[in-house]
């Protein structure tokens, strides 16, 4: 009934007025506000003196440091939904106060502001929605109408464009960072680096942060640092951040301990990263890049490193992929070692174990030559869905599995070619049964597999061909003539 809410709301308000009021009280008494500021909208009918009470109660936490975590993530959501509510009406220069508090306040405080705030600059609303989704498990939709005022406030009165990347240079090195670590720094300067927000103020340090955190590191390993540190590559390549010192990266592979481990996989991955964006970008670009790839001294133990990756691969999950493919582009000479090596991997891995009692590759085995060959296959959309789900799972391992050379043979028809065939001629997948067409999912597996096998061919080709041909761009030249061919002979296929 309406008179026991308007009971209920002032019962809560007289707590938060109380001085004595525990942290968990007001916590759970924010988070309550929030969820019906979330659910209810413009209907609930909050009082400006209401508002008024939480904002202060909210700020004489934290003058008191009586505050958790918790308690910032909540706070914010309620700042954030009571601005969407008041509108205009909201206590600006209260909200203003509270903000710079938690900004200077340190930490986890500082951490979240700056996340938010780079949300904001980067217009990104829907994490922004993602965020109070995440901390009060409620439906929210943040546009840019609706946070119109919140943004106004944090812009002008909080956090300039500048100083959220100031202040992120500055922020403390975590230490043991892992995927279980509670702290969002890692994911701010990787916002910033993404946005070029470093190098639109001419901050070019960032990268000692960086480096400093991936000294840092501990497992299971971050999931957002294989995003940052391909970031940290491409801003090295385009001379917006300071190039790691050679002999700084090899001085950290003269330890053999085990808990050295993580942050030598994480160097490795960076070595290959740049190099890949680096060959790349002197096959997109005109220009001389004076920029050199790493070289891979005798004490990098690479072989060593991807064992220990490949046997404790529920530490690297986030990682894992990726690493592999590199490894095997940049080293096709050890392609063969390498290559058994994933193949017990990938039968061994616990996703890829059963599917009804089969394997992956029975299944596809048997369910994929009935859709491409009978003219009414039943459960035609389950078996694409099935296929396309675990080819999702395993994909950012192609072109070097036998799940791709398994769909490549059943798609074409074919039962005798391996890796290296198609890479030589990767336009044999062109002779892919056409009735894939109908089947939507199992025509993307096909154009990631074509993907994977030009971008394959084309490091391949530049590497043999760069020795004996200087310009670079005329290589570019050659391999966007072969991408677009590709390209017209698909459009070719769709229209007709």
């Amino acid at each position: 009934p309406t008179e026991d809410f308007i009971g209920l709301r002032i019962r809560l308000s007289d707590i938060l007025d109380n001085e004595k009021t525990v942290l968990i009280d007001i916590t759970t008494i924010l988070r309550v506000y929030s969820t019906l500021l979330g659910i209810f909208q413009k209907s609930l009918d909050l009082s400006h003196k209401e508002i008024q009470s939480i904002l202060l109660s909210i700020r004489r936490s934290i003058e008191r440091k009586h505050v958790s975590n918790r308690f910032f993530r909540v706070s914010l959501c309620f700042i954030i939904l009571s601005s969407i509510h008041m509108g205009n009406n909201i206590e600006s220069d209260l909200i203003t106060d509270i903000l710079n508090m938690m900004v200077n306040f340190g930490g986890y405080s500082t951490e979240i502001m700056l996340l938010i705030a780079i949300y904001i600059h980067k217009m990104q609303y829907d994490l922004i929605a993602d965020f109070i989704i995440q901390t009060l498990k409620i439906k929210c939709v943040a546009t840019r109408e609706n946070l119109d005022i919140f943004k106004d406030i944090v812009l002008k009165n909080v956090l300039s464009e500048r100083t959220v990347a100031v202040k992120s240079t500055t922020l403390p090195i975590c230490p043991n960072i892992s995927a279980n670590s509670n702290t969002y720094a890692i994911a701010c300067v990787y916002q910033l680096l993404k946005g070029k927000l470093f190098a639109n103020h001419s901050i070019w340090t960032i990268g000692n942060w960086i480096w400093n955190q991936m000294l840092e590191t501990s497992t299971p390993i971050h999931p957002v640092f294989p995003l940052l540190l391909g970031e940290l590559a491409q801003g090295i390549i385009e001379s917006t951040i300071k190039r790691i010192d050679q002999d700084s990266i090899y001085a950290q592979f003269e330890t053999k301990n085990e808990k050295d481990k993580p942050k030598q996989v994480l160097i490795l991955y960076f070595l290959l990263e740049h190099n890949s964006r680096l060959l790349r970008h002197s096959m997109e670009e005109s220009s001389v890049n004076l920029n050199k790839p790493y070289e891979f001294a005798e004490n990098v133990p690479i072989l060593e490193i991807y064992d220990h990756v490949n046997e404790n691969t529920e530490k690297y999950e986030y990682i894992y992929p990726p690493l592999l493919n590199l490894l095997i582009t940049a080293f096709p000479q050890i392609f063969t070692t390498l290559g058994a090596s994933v193949e017990k991997t990938f039968l061994r891995r616990k996703e890829q174990a059963e599917l009804n009692g089969n394997s992956i590759i029975d299944y596809i085995d048997e369910n994929l030559p009935k859709l491409l060959h009978r003219e009414d296959c039943p459960n035609s959309n389950t078996i694409s869905n099935h296929i396309s789900n675990y080819w999702n799972k395993w994909k950012s391992t192609a072109p070097n599995n036998s799940l791709t050379l398994c769909i490549v043979n059943h798609l074409i028809d074919s039962e005798n070619l391996n890796h290296q065939q198609i890479v030589d001629d990767f336009l044999v997948l062109m002779r892919f049964n056409k009735k894939i067409l109908g089947f939507p999912r199992i025509y993307q597996i096909l154009l990631d597999i074509l993907n994977y096998y030009i971008e394959t061919s084309n490091k391949l080709l530049t590497e043999q061909t760069l020795v004996k041909v200087h310009n670079a761009s005329e290589i570019g030249t050659l391999l966007y003539a072969q991408e677009s061919a590709v390209i017209q002979i698909l459009l070719d296929l769709c229209i007709s």
